[in-house]
């Protein structure tokens, strides 16, 4: 399992378990080291502020970086935004 992939699992654990600040950490962290669904995850949250602070222009960053990384869930989502 990459470094990644462990942050993910950890993110979901933390969230089940109620700590929402460690998991956003664990995205983070996935984020930074070029994991495009833990950007995608993150920037979902940020966007809404769900679990997360609300941060629209930094999960739109995130959401725009995502898409042109080749995640498709970010760039469905993306031409959403833009409508």
């Amino acid at each position: 399992m990459t470094t990644a992939a462990a942050e993910l699992e950890m993110a979901e654990r933390h969230d089940a378990a109620g700590r929402h600040d460690e998991a956003i950490g664990c995205l983070a962290r996935a984020t930074q080291a070029g994991d495009v669904e833990a950007k995608t995850r993150l920037a979902k949250r940020l966007i809404v502020g769900d679990r997360a602070p609300l941060l629209f222009r930094q999960g739109a960053g995130f959401m725009r970086e995502a898409a042109q990384e080749g995640g498709a869930e970010a760039a469905a989502l993306l031409a959403v935004l833009a409508a």
